[in-house]
């Protein structure tokens, strides 16, 4: 169990750099980074499990790519109340009451918004995602949904 670490920068329980990699935190509760990842930055090929986090940007996690996270309850001052700019995330559980008070993304954002690719462009950057349990419907800001902000 990881509770109640605060840091200024990313990543309020783990901060990854380029190796780090097959990371298993499976109980990360009530921490807080002051810019991205509320739980866990820059993780690749782990499992997360992230409740009560708080961040800027991706509220459980931010820069986690190909990896499994289950988020509840995170909070995101701007974007990506669950996650943030994650490639290929596996969303595991049901995913609820994540919210993104200031921006987009629920509980996720993604890296092709903020790249100016227009609305029809069918390719934003590459990005996949599996969820199959949210707790709302997928709404964008921009009046109809759109798959890199959910």
């Amino acid at each position: 169990v990881i509770e109640h670490h605060t840091v200024s920068n990313d990543g309020g329980a783990i901060y990854g750099d380029v190796e780090a990699s097959d990371i298993q935190a499976n109980n990360i509760r009530h921490c807080k980074a002051g810019r991205q990842g509320g739980a866990v930055y820059g993780v690749k090929f782990s499992r997360i499990s992230a409740q009560y986090c708080q961040a800027e940007r991706g509220g459980a996690v931010a820069h986690c790519d190909d990896s499994e996270v289950f988020a509840r309850h995170n909070t995101a001052s701007l974007h990506g109340g669950g996650a943030y700019k994650c490639e290929s995330l596996i969303c595991t559980g049901h995913w609820r009451n994540n919210r993104a008070v200031g921006g987009d993304g629920q509980h996720i954002y993604s890296l092709g918004c903020d790249h100016g690719h227009g609305h029809d462009n069918a390719h934003h950057e590459g990005y996949l995602w599996h969820a199959v349990y949210l707790d709302h419907p997928l709404t964008c800001s921009h009046g109809h949904w759109r798959n890199d902000h959910i």
